[in-house]
């Protein structure tokens, strides 16, 4: 005898068999890659380190 919460997991696991056989042939969706903030601020940072680096050559 399976309890209520069994039942249900079981029964959610064969919705989602039927639904993988109904969209069989659909393409996967892939979520969006974001770009984080943290990537931003480095890129951001590297490229005013290299804006100074260059305007204190050209200065010599």
């Amino acid at each position: 005898m399976m309890t209520t919460a069994q039942q249900k997991v079981k029964q959610e696991l064969e919705e989602l068999k039927l639904n993988a056989l109904v969209h069989q042939n659909s393409e996967p969706v892939l979520p969006r890659k974001k770009r984080s903030s943290k990537k931003w601020i480095l890129t951001t940072t590297l490229i005013l380190v290299t804006i100074l680096t260059c305007s204190l050559l050209l200065m010599r």
